[in-house]
């Protein structure tokens, strides 16, 4: 599992701009990413609960780079919750740290879809 966070926004749409020179808006660009993970390693996965929804806790550890920061590492825990065959609620929590010993812990509640064989795109 990889991370990529993005904060991005879109302050003016004018309507006449050539299709050429707009910028495609589903587009990910590591560049503009504040966290990119460069190696991710499964510690485990466990069932939590199979009815009425099928529910894991799964555990990941990162190294990756926080922008204006540098190397970190990242310890993950996620508690999924598939609704359905194609749709999953994630809640996760961690900790990034740096280097020297600095952390800032952090959450998220995410939305995913199945998106072919490549597994789940959260939203």
């Amino acid at each position: 599992m990889a991370g990529l966070f993005l904060l991005y926004s879109i302050t003016e749409i004018q309507a006449q701009i050539p299709q050429s020179s707009v910028k495609n808006q589903n587009s990910l660009d590591p560049s503009d990413a504040i966290y990119n993970s460069n190696t991710s390693q499964s510690l485990g996965s466990k069932n939590i609960s199979l009815t009425p929804y099928r529910m894991t806790e799964e555990h990941y550890f990162e190294h990756g780079i926080l922008k204006n920061v540098g190397n970190v590492t990242n310890d993950q825990t996620f508690l999924n919750t598939y609704l359905s065959d194609e749709l999953l609620l994630g809640r996760g929590k961690g900790t990034i740290e740096t280097v020297d010993g600095q952390n800032i812990s952090w959450i998220s509640s995410e939305l995913g879809r199945l998106s072919g064989n490549n597994g789940f795109f959260m939203e």
